[in-house]
């Protein structure tokens, strides 16, 4: 096998050195832990990158290895191909450039894996992925594992999303259309992974290929978590922080309250953990106010830093996994529906809009009678009750804003363009609490949202007994035009 190479300081960080030689996981030194997983792994010799006259006690290493000693530029004299462990506390990353450039001059192959990001080398020793050390005769493995850890996205994976995104689609639940987006990007995605907590059936947050993580197959991609809804987010943050994957977690709307700590934290750390939560709204039906979700919408909207996005279809839905897989520090919970959504009809120029947050899927005047913005399962029921107004020559122009916090972080001049400054008329509809829409609403302006728990009973009549109807739609947008004239 391929030696090991593990730098761990030079003449210059001496103290970085000396922090590397005290510090501890549990009662064994940092270096030798390395030094254990490293043997651990199968490698058999092991150069260390030190200070001249440098060696460290070991105490707990048992396994024949051979380890030497050797100074930052001999590294070039090295005749076998070697691979370098980087580590950002350890190593000076000039004199390691230094290494490289002297290592280039050999004839010798050379990968280096880059570790900006974490803290120590046992993050790297202990990944899944560790396979991909032992096959070091090629280096696309490692441009691989280099791209996971600096969370570059594939263009394959963005690309098929895009794609996919422009294509018509079957009515759905938006529960199972992130199942199908899932299955677009899964296998081109490889670090992502994540589970349920014990709704795997409900949630869909799963593709047909992806294998259950276990003892017996570590290289699973799906967790079971049991239900451990604040265990599970908590996990997910720390598979984030380990590197080289993105996790997702997912659990009904309402049991988001459970995981809040964590998910404040993905926040606070900026981790874009991807949140799948489903059963959205009082649109779920028989399970009843105790899972219909009322106040979580606007309590997530909350969460600084958090974006949360309730699509409407499965197009929305796709935009939103492409704006969770391009998150580079905002973590994402999704709403999602239990009830059947149909697509509604959209140009490109429309489909291109829906990544900015909010945008107007019906209604080209620039002289609206009024101005409609939902999310969700209510957006067709907007566009539905606009169509039906056009014929009594009302011009509605209806907003679906998937994504609030994205919206607001638009142009002035865009968000101008589908909520013009000081329009009166402007009427919100959401299934749940309203208290997030009063920004968008104004003092002239109205909603129509939940202010009691839901009730049990098919979905359908639920939303009829709260007023979510075509009828009570249009009878709202008239009442507002009315007031404000």
């Amino acid at each position: 096998m391929i030696p090991a190479i593990m730098c761990v300081g030079d003449s210059i960080c001496s103290e970085k050195l000396d922090k590397f030689n005290n510090e501890k996981i549990g009662k064994i030194p940092l270096y030798e832990r390395i030094l254990i997983n490293l043997i651990n792994e199968g490698f058999n010799k092991v150069y260390i990158v030190a200070k001249k006259n440098i060696s460290f006690e070991l105490n707990n290493i048992s396994s024949p290895v051979d380890i030497k000693y050797i100074e930052l530029s001999d590294l070039g004299k090295i005749k076998e191909d070697l691979l370098i462990f980087q580590n950002n506390i350890v190593i000076n990353k000039k004199q390691l450039s230094k290494s490289l450039e002297e290592i280039s001059k050999t004839k010798n192959s050379c990968t280096c894996i880059d570790y900006e990001k974490h803290s120590t080398g046992i993050s790297f020793i202990k990944q899944n992925d560790l396979n991909l050390i032992k096959s070091a005769k090629s280096t696309k493995e490692f441009k691989e594992l280099n791209r996971r850890i600096k969370r570059v996205n594939t263009h394959a994976s963005l690309a098929k999303l895009s794609e996919f995104m422009h294509k018509s689609h079957e009515p759905m639940a938006t529960r199972k259309s992130s199942q199908v987006v899932m299955s677009e990007f899964g296998n081109l995605v490889p670090e992502l992974i994540g589970g349920s907590a014990d709704l795997k059936g409900s949630n869909l947050s799963y593709y047909d290929e992806m294998k259950a993580f276990s003892d017996e197959n570590p290289s699973g991609k799906y967790i079971y978590y049991g239900v451990r809804e604040f265990g599970m987010s908590a996990i997910s943050n720390g598979i984030f922080l380990h590197g080289a994957m993105r996790p997702f977690a997912s659990t009904f709307l309402i049991f988001s309250e459970y995981a809040k700590n964590a998910i404040r934290m993905s926040a606070l750390m900026k981790l874009p953990i991807v949140y799948i939560f489903t059963h959205d709204s009082i649109g779920l039906g028989e399970d009843g106010p105790t899972h219909q979700a009322v106040e979580q919408l606007s309590s997530l909207r909350l969460v600084p830093d958090l974006d949360v996005w309730r699509p409407a279809d499965t197009q929305e839905t796709a935009a939103g996994w492409i704006a969770a897989l391009t998150s580079t520090e905002r973590p994402l919970a999704f709403a999602l529906s239990r009830q059947t959504l149909h697509e509604i009809p959209k140009t490109k120029s429309q489909i291109k809009n829906i990544s900015k947050g909010g945008y107007v899927v019906r209604g080209n005047s620039v002289d609206p009678d009024a101005i409609v913005i939902a999310t969700g399962s209510e957006v067709s029921l907007a566009v539905d009750a606009a169509d039906q107004l056009s014929k009594k020559d009302l011009n509605i122009r209806v907003i679906s804003m998937p994504c609030q916090e994205l919206f607001l972080r638009q142009s002035n001049s865009y968000i101008n363009k589908c909520i013009p400054d000081s329009f009166e008329n402007i009427l919100a509809i959401e299934s749940g609490v309203g208290d997030s829409w009063h920004k968008f609403t104004g003092k002239t302006g109205t909603t129509l949202t939940m202010d009691t728990f839901g009730l049990s009973g098919t979905g359908e009549d639920v939303m009829e007994h709260f007023g979510f109807t075509v009828k009570n739609i249009k009878k709202n947008i008239i009442n507002l035009i009315n007031k404000n004239r």
